[in-house]
């Protein structure tokens, strides 16, 4: 029989969810709450529903003051699945005590089948619905084998436990409880209440009241840790600039290469970089400078039950550790701008072949910090080699966006041709309207930030914010605690490596500005107030609020945004019907994250796209420009066209004319994707032309269209060349963002101003 047969899903009136859930809360957990404060999400597994209720810690628990531990629990997040299953149907499948069902579990992989063994009568006098120890076993089993296939983010940083709740029409609570514990094994809960605390619950920890968004606050969070175990395991498929630089790296190491210094900005695949080489060398070794990576990365392992490699990674400031622990063979430093004078010399000492991947603009601490720089000047003043990378291709921010955030911040480097897009920079000349914007904004990604230089900075709040001490945040992760956003100033340290929507920055009177640029009170330490602003900055993926208590800042700040342009809106002498297409494309662009289109090119030709913009083959030899040829054939029929991929380059037709052409360099032109949806013809009454590929455009069964871009993306994709037929699937490491067939793309009609160019990076 099977199980699912029997614990389906069943349609559940709200109030019955929410009495249901607080009288198990105030029974096994000891958490006092009104009917109307449960707040819970239903998630869906197969032909079962269950409600995810989430509790968390407060902030009084660290507080020494108020008789707090000063330490909060070891996982971030509680969360409760709850299975309600009417005592009704319960009885009726199952059996009660006095009179129940016996049963034989057949698979003991999934527990989704089972038979019945014989019928037990008068089993004792009690008439209670779930008290058979195998059939709890049963359903939980069930119930977690399906919840940790679906949403295996749930059991991230979390303690997770399953509730099988008997509903009834009397007060009286019948529920059984198995939690996946810090050892990542299942097993039933005997002892409650289920958090154990010093003082009553209600006093230290609350009710997530908006469970939706805290789970894609979890699920993000274990995104991004995951895919670095799957870099280990060798199970991620590279994008195109990772492969590239992993190949070029792992060249350097094969052929000696003693110093290899990677620098990057947060989410250019640095630490993706780090895994592959640590799975592919067995006699290298890895350290991680943020224990609290460390900690999250070994969870990972333990969720995905790989064996944690405890000799060969290590994390800095854990309890024993000594520098002199990673000599190896090969020693991979992630964060590397993070190690210290006395540490960078150890490591340098030791004559290994060293890779030190980090970034000098996330440089924030004063008293520790040296920087990929010193470490490179170490490096020469020894007399030694080195070879360098610099990765530009962030999947966080399009590079616009990053570079118009260091033009701001550096009086140093010059404008260029940069444009915001849609992304929203916002300066404030008046503290209330700040804080009001911030608290209005209904944005869940959100965060009020500020510096953090070192203990002066304590004085300076604003509003009714309160500043968290040093030794508090240190202790627990309040990234997007609804109760932190709403009363706490967070910091640089918290942020760090975090990604929001929209971040609301304040700098205190400690910073000022003159004629060479922003200053902190101590002007020793100008470099990492410039790297906290920008490590800052670079949090919020869609809109950045800035409030500066000194004029001049505020001055500097608006005198130098006004030369950064915006894109305008779809021309609107366009009919009605090519608006609606326009607003379609742009829908499915944002839709599917889709932040760049790329266009590879001679890097001969940068001189005339800068001058004329990028143009197609017949409107180059109409205009009789001299450029440089790679595609002589054009057997897509199309020389009126310009070429484009999504989201990375074409990597076979490029390497296919890196072979033909080896002394030729490449360059890959991001640009900005709204030109689909604001470029239009040459009398502006319609749109450009455009059609979507499924495949490259040349080939025979390639599948094409000149309004869904959705065929880019489809499940399957089957081409057929010659007496061959290949198929490619999406699979669940593929970006939303990323076409089914890499060799995908876009035929586009008109030609493309330079000031759609987000960044141009040279391929090697």
């Amino acid at each position: 029989m099977k199980t699912n047969d029997y614990f389906k899903h069943k349609e559940l009136d709200d109030n019955i969810i929410r009495c249901e859930i607080n009288k198990y809360l105030f029974q096994k957990v000891s958490f006092t709450a009104k009917i109307e404060e449960i707040s819970y999400e239903e998630l869906k597994l197969e032909d079962i529903t269950i409600y995810a209720v989430i509790i968390k810690d407060s902030i009084n628990r660290l507080n020494h003051s108020k008789n707090g531990t000063g330490v909060l629990r070891l996982r971030q997040w509680s969360i409760l699945l709850f299975n309600i299953i009417d005592d009704k149907d319960y009885k009726d499948i199952f059996g009660t005590n006095k009179n129940k069902n016996d049963i034989r579990i057949m698979d003991f992989d999934n527990y989704s089948e089972f038979e019945y063994i014989n019928k037990i009568s008068d089993y004792n006098e009690l008439d209670n619905p779930n008290m058979n120890s195998k059939i709890n076993k049963l359903l939980h089993n069930y119930m977690y084998n399906i919840a940790y296939k679906k949403y295996r983010y749930l059991f991230f940083n979390s303690y997770v436990y399953t509730v099988i709740d008997i509903h009834t029409n009397a007060n009286s609570l019948f529920a059984s409880t198995y939690k996946f514990n810090s050892e990542c094994n299942f097993v039933p809960v005997t002892n409650f209440p289920l958090i154990k605390q010093i003082r009553p619950i209600n006093q230290t920890s609350y009710l997530v009241n908006d469970v939706r968004n805290e789970l894609i606050v979890i699920k993000q969070s274990y995104t991004d840790m995951i895919s670095l175990v799957k870099s280990y395991n060798g199970e991620l498929e590279p994008n195109q600039y990772t492969l590239g630089n992993y190949e070029s790296i792992v060249n350097d190491i094969d052929h000696g290469e003693n110093n290899i210094i990677i620098k990057g900005m947060a989410r250019t695949g640095k630490t993706v970089i780090a895994m592959r080489l640590l799975n592919r060398y067995k006699n290298a070794k890895l350290l991680i400078m943020n224990m609290h990576f460390f900690a999250d990365l070994k969870r990972t392992f333990a969720i995905e039950h790989q064996p944690f490699p405890n000799n060969r990674i290590y994390a800095h400031g854990k309890a024993g550790f000594t520098i002199s622990s990673v000599n190896s063979d090969i020693i991979i430093v992630d964060e590397a701008q993070r190690l210290s004078d006395y540490e960078a010399d150890t490591i340098l000492d030791f004559k290994k072949t060293n890779v030190f991947l980090g970034d000098d603009l996330q440089k924030i601490n004063i008293k520790f910090d040296r920087g990929i720089e010193t470490i490179k000047s170490k490096i020469k003043q020894m007399n030694r080699d080195y070879t360098e990378y610099y990765f530009t291709y962030s999947i966080g921010l399009p590079s616009n966006v990053l570079n118009t955030i260091r033009y701001l911040i550096d009086n140093n480097i010059q404008h260029t041709n940069q444009y915001l897009n849609k992304y929203e920079i916002k300066i404030y000349d008046d503290k209330d309207i700040f804080i009001n914007a911030y608290q209005n904004d209904d944005c869940f990604k959100k965060h009020l930030a500020t510096i953090y230089m070192g203990y002066y900075d304590y004085d300076y709040t604003i509003g009714d914010f309160k500043r968290l001490k040093k030794g508090e945040w240190d202790k627990f992760n309040y990234f997007l605690s609804s109760e932190i956003k709403n009363g706490y100033l967070i910091t640089t340290y918290e942020l760090i490596s975090r990604e929001l929507d929209n971040v609301y920055i304040y700098l205190p009177n400690t910073v000022s500005c003159d004629i060479d640029g922003l200053h902190y009170y101590n002007r020793d330490y100008d470099e990492f107030l410039k790297n906290q602003i920008y490590v800052l900055m670079t949090r919020a993926k869609c809109a950045i609020h800035l409030y500066c208590e000194k004029k001049n800042v505020r001055d500097y700040f608006e005198s130098r945004l006004k030369k950064v342009g915006k894109f305008p809106g779809t021309p609107s002498n366009l009919s009605s019907e090519e608006l609606q297409e326009a607003a379609k494309i742009r829908y499915s662009l944002e839709n599917k994250g889709i932040d760049r289109l790329i266009h590879f090119t001679s890097k001969e030709n940068l001189d005339f796209i800068w001058k004329y913009g990028i143009l197609s083959k017949k409107e180059l030899n109409r205009r009789q420009i001299k450029h440089d040829i790679n595609d002589t054939l054009r057997l897509d029929q199309k020389p009126d066209y310009i070429s484009l991929s999504v989201q990375s380059p074409n990597c076979y037709l490029l390497n296919a004319y890196k072979q033909k052409y080896p002394n030729k360099k490449y360059v890959a032109i991001l640009l900005d994707p709204s030109l689909l949806y604001r470029i239009t013809n040459k009398d502006k009454t319609k749109l450009a032309n455009r059609i979507y590929c499924n495949h490259n455009a040349a080939g025979a069964s390639t599948k094409k269209s000149y309004d869904d871009i959705d065929i880019m993306f489809e499940d399957c994709v089957i081409i057929r060349k010659f007496n061959t037929t290949w198929s490619f699937n999406r699979n669940e490491y593929m970006d939303i963002n990323e076409p089914t067939d890499k060799q995908a793309e876009i035929l586009f009609g008109e030609r493309i101003d330079p000031s759609y160019i987000i960044d141009i990076e040279e391929i090697d």
